[in-house]
């Protein structure tokens, strides 16, 4: 009987070990896997890859880039371009894209944590100065550009283009304006305005 009792034991403690050196084997695929994923440039394969599975492509501080965004401005580039231009430099256009992409995401971050933000009265006013810089002042013919060019709507030019430049700005001006940040150009400031006073 103890004979049995030792057989099963030693059976189960052995399929103890087997599931536990398949399970952290699984994990460990998965961590390379995630670690190919999301290091490195951004390329066909990895494009596959978040077409198939529902993953972010990105993940900038508490908020991810869904793959959809990145294959939306993929489309819009190759509509702009012309997809024989496109596909002859694709790997740089992800690249530049996805990058774009992230920084976005992460100016976004650092001005909500400045509590810099926009309205959309200076989002109005700044499309509207495009307009008159890049169409003189003919909004009709402005959105039919970004439309056909950049498959872009009016409202997702301005969220999408308006408004990152802008809070990018705003944000430059609140960090020139950060003694603690910028102290160098501060101190050189101080020496020109002793220089000028004396």
């Amino acid at each position: 009987m103890e004979s049995t009792n030792e057989q099963t034991t030693h059976k189960t403690r052995k399929t103890g070990w087997i599931i536990t050196i398949s399970l952290a084997s699984l994990l460990l695929l998965v961590i390379i896997f995630l670690v190919w994923l999301y290091t490195g440039s951004f390329n066909q394969t990895k494009a596959s890859v978040f077409k198939a599975v529902p993953l972010p492509a990105a993940a900038v501080e508490s908020s991810f880039i869904p793959y959809q965004e990145v294959a939306k401005r993929l489309n819009s580039a190759e509509q702009a371009m012309g997809k024989d231009d496109f596909n002859k430099n694709i790997v740089s256009y992800q690249n530049q894209i996805f990058e774009r992409l992230i920084a976005d995401k992460q100016t976004r971050s650092q001005a909500k944590k400045a509590k810099i933000s926009v309205t959309k009265q200076e989002v109005d006013e700044q499309y509207l100065r495009l307009v008159n810089q890049l169409t003189d002042g003919d909004q009709a013919k402005f959105e039919t550009t970004i439309k056909d060019n950049y498959r872009l709507t009016l409202e997702e030019f301005k969220s999408e283009v308006v408004e990152p430049d802008l809070i990018q700005t705003k944000l430059q001006v609140w960090f020139n304006q950060q003694k603690n940040l910028n102290n160098e150009t501060f101190s050189t400031s101080d020496i020109i305005l002793k220089k000028l006073n004396a």
